[in-house]
């Protein structure tokens, strides 16, 4: 039983991992996830200033697609037949990342995939994170089989 989790892009990572490792993640945790990474335009939520900053360019339209988590979730299956890791993610009531935090709720909703996800309080900022990380650990502990 491994379990991975991160925050804000990290939390896109996290997931990422875990999804394309099934067989090696029992679940997957995402604080302020950047979980629609890889699904389109971001300029309306600011990002592509940091991708230029950070790599140079804006992923084009193929990279968005190629990278993204809804093509990696949607391969492990739907509903009762889903494969793939428990998934958690939550974000703060003020952060710019709630809209497509709620976009992946969704997008897990029509899918069926069963999921954890909570809105509180707060912002996209260490506060945030670090009032909400024992939220994760319970999640985990839940989803952790025990040692043998």
């Amino acid at each position: 039983g491994r379990a991975i989790a991160g925050l804000s892009m990290g939390g896109y990572g996290a997931w990422r991992i875990a999804l394309d490792l099934p067989d090696t993640f029992c679940a997957a945790a995402a604080l302020s996830g950047a979980l629609f990474w890889g699904e389109g335009p971001t300029d309306n939520i600011g990002l592509n200033g940091i991708f230029q900053e950070v790599y140079g360019k804006v992923p084009t339209a193929e990279e968005y697609r190629r990278e993204g988590l809804r093509p990696r979730i949607d391969k492990l299956g739907s509903g009762t037949s889903w494969r793939g890791p428990a998934l958690y993610f939550d974000c703060g009531a003020d952060d710019f990342l709630l809209s497509t935090n709620r976009m992946m709720e969704q997008h897990l909703m029509t899918r069926r995939i069963p999921y954890e996800f909570a809105e509180f309080t707060g912002r996209h900022d260490w506060p945030y994170w670090s009032e909400h990380i024992a939220d994760v650990f319970q999640f985990v502990e839940r989803h952790l089989a025990a040692p043998e």
